[in-house]
């Protein structure tokens, strides 16, 4: 299982894709499932390579066909070919295998097309910031329900390589930094040692997600199973949700996710407006604005 999503590019121009949303339109459904019984969605040659931005792009292209006709799956020539394009990967130089950048790919394709298929307009899902950050569940609802998916980015820790499905893990670090359940830690163990002007002057922070590593100050500060990104990057499509989880397509398959593991390891997420999806899946936006999303998109990348 390889990765390749490289840390977010922030650009101020990226549109919000909750300015476009008008109070007329209908709640989302309480669940979605754009799956179509498919469980073989090919690797995409992410097994081998770093190329995940590029196999989610496939895989939301899959998505839309598999709802509006017959699904239509991408051979690895073609996954290799944007790979080197969009990415700047050369089979003949290993270390240019490096992954790529999310908004650089929405970018490209959007301008160029992915073999065919357009990308008509895409808006960013705003996300909840802190150490505690808000579940925007309305808004990534939406944003399945009315085009079909979610192209989002992962900072995964190491334990989701062992989980069927990626949930937070009820564990918390004691004051001798072991792991330990949470109904474990006894009175004298507490989380917060020292002023909290102490603990924030010793606070490291996550390169990945630009939230603080927590610890306990008088104790080296060092990266847990479950921190975000200490895996590494990854992107995936969205596909499916209900009130508990959230379905994926990666490597190849469906992975189930929770809405708070959601909140806590996304770092980035976008809904994508192919206008063949909305013609042909009969979910119709009303309440959506997309000629002005189109429009400003036209304006902010003149």
């Amino acid at each position: 299982m390889h990765l390749g999503k490289r840390p977010r590019r922030h650009d101020p121009r990226t549109l919000k894709l909750g300015r476009y949303v008008k109070g007329t339109l209908a709640p989302a459904p309480p669940c979605v499932d754009y799956t179509r019984g498919i469980t073989d969605w090919g690797m995409m040659l992410n097994d081998q390579l770093g190329c995940c931005t590029i196999a989610a792009v496939a895989h939301a292209v899959q998505t839309w066909t598999a709802n509006a006709s017959t699904e239509f799956s991408f051979p690895d020539p073609v996954i290799l070919d944007y790979y080197q394009t969009w990415d700047g990967y050369n089979p003949a130089d290993p270390a240019t295998d490096q992954g790529g950048v999310e908004l650089d790919v929405l970018n490209d394709w959007r301008q160029q097309g992915f073999a065919g298929q357009a990308l008509d307009a895409y808006g960013a899902i705003e996300l909840g910031q802190g150490p505690h950050p808000t579940i925007p569940m309305l808004e990534v609802m939406d944003a399945i329900w009315l085009f079909g998916g979610a192209y989002i980015g992962v900072e995964l820790p190491l334990t989701a390589q062992n989980q069927e499905v990626w949930d937070i893990e009820d564990r918390v670090i004691g004051r001798s930094g072991d792991r330990v359940n949470s109904g474990e830690i006894g009175s004298s163990d507490h989380l917060s040692i020292g002023s909290s002007e102490e603990q924030k002057s010793n606070q490291q922070v996550n390169p990945s997600t630009d939230e603080p590593i927590t610890g306990s100050p008088d104790l080296p500060i060092t990266r847990s199973p479950d921190d975000p990104g200490s895996w590494g990057g990854h992107a995936v499509y969205l596909v499916a949700y209900d009130q508990k989880t959230l379905t994926c397509i990666t490597w190849g398959q469906l992975k189930k996710m929770t809405w708070q593991w959601f909140a806590k390891y996304c770092s980035e997420a976008y809904g994508l407006v192919a206008k063949e999806w909305l013609e042909a899946s009969g979910v119709s936006p009303s309440g959506f604005d997309l000629a002005a999303l189109e429009n400003d998109l036209k304006l902010v990348t003149a």
